[in-house]
């Protein structure tokens, strides 16, 4: 079955953490925007996670389309030239 555009994004799920210290799980919250890409064979479509068309916001990203077809799920986080987080 193919994927049509939009789609939902996945969602969090709670987890069983490891029973001892020495084997602990985090998770770094980058606070970006949750934008799953539609990649295909020499073009690129993003979504927002209210299913909106956003492709225009990040023209840069269309260098995903390298040859190959696939539904990125991710989120996308801006730094700076310092290494911090920026709010675009």
């Amino acid at each position: 079955m193919a994927l049509a555009f939009p789609v939902a994004p996945t969602q969090d799920t709670l987890a069983t953490l490891p029973p001892d210290d020495a084997r602990w799980a985090f998770e770094v919250k980058w606070d970006g925007y949750r934008t799953p890409a539609f990649v295909d064979v020499g073009a690129v479509r993003l979504q927002s996670s209210n299913r909106c068309e956003v492709t225009g916001v990040d023209p840069e990203l269309a260098s995903l389309a390298i040859g190959v077809r696939a539904v990125l799920d991710g989120e996308l986080v801006v730094f700076d030239d310092d290494g911090c987080r920026g709010s675009s």
